[in-house]
């Protein structure tokens, strides 16, 4: 399994999905929530609630604090609106 390393690399919350190999219909099964909050967390529509994001962590095996709720961080500007 993906264990992200000693020290998490911070990522979005789509690039520790898809490091994973797991859609976002899976990982809202696996972690008891809608894919269409998935879907909203990793378009940073809506921030997740920290027990949202414990649980996303726990199925993504990432601490919490290594994933990024901004989709577009370390990627230069946020996109236009």
């Amino acid at each position: 399994a993906y264990r992200g390393g000693t020290m998490a690399e911070k990522r979005t919350l789509k690039e520790h999905r898809q490091a994973v190999g797991m859609t976002q219909v899976r990982l809202a099964e696996l972690a008891g929530m809608s894919a269409t909050n998935v879907y909203r967390y990793e378009q940073g529509l809506v921030e997740p609630s920290a027990t949202a994001l414990a649980a996303l962590a726990r199925v993504l095996d990432v601490p919490m604090d290594a994933i990024s709720l901004e989709p577009w961080e370390g990627k230069g500007t946020p996109p236009a609106e």
